[in-house]
């Protein structure tokens, strides 16, 4: 029963991956993992406040944005639209409605989806 409850009422964020292929994307993501690291490496080697202030952290989660980037695109290997958990309270989506978008926007026509994307954010 309490699992019912969960289910009906865990909420979700949904993440759209990259077109199948888009090796472009796959490799700036990579990229930019890869300039994260670097940046936290300068910070923690040149700011002792903030390695202490990270170290805590660091014992219960590795920061390292190789590794969690790579996880996060192995998630797209055979789904176009991943749902995550929220950890947050911002960008809210219920499990029912998250489902309800994968499957609509699995539905359209890729390019039309993408072209409709670009324009809400104002990129073209």
């Amino acid at each position: 029963m309490q699992s019912q409850y969960l289910e009906k009422h865990d909420t979700r964020i949904l993440v759209e991956g990259p077109a199948w292929g888009d090796a472009e994307f796959y490799g700036n993501w990579l990229l930019m993992a890869a300039k994260a690291n670097e940046l936290l490496q300068e910070a923690r080697n040149g700011d002792s406040e903030f390695r202490k202030s990270i170290e805590t952290l660091e014992m219960l989660q590795c920061l390292d944005f190789g590794i969690m980037a790579t996880v996060f695109l192995s998630q797209f290997v055979d789904n176009k639209f991943y749902t995550l958990r929220r950890t947050r309270r911002d960008r809210k989506l219920p499990r029912a409605r998250a489902i309800k978008f994968q499957r609509l926007l699995g539905d359209m026509d890729q390019d039309q989806r993408l072209a409709d994307r670009r324009a809400l954010l104002f990129l073209d």
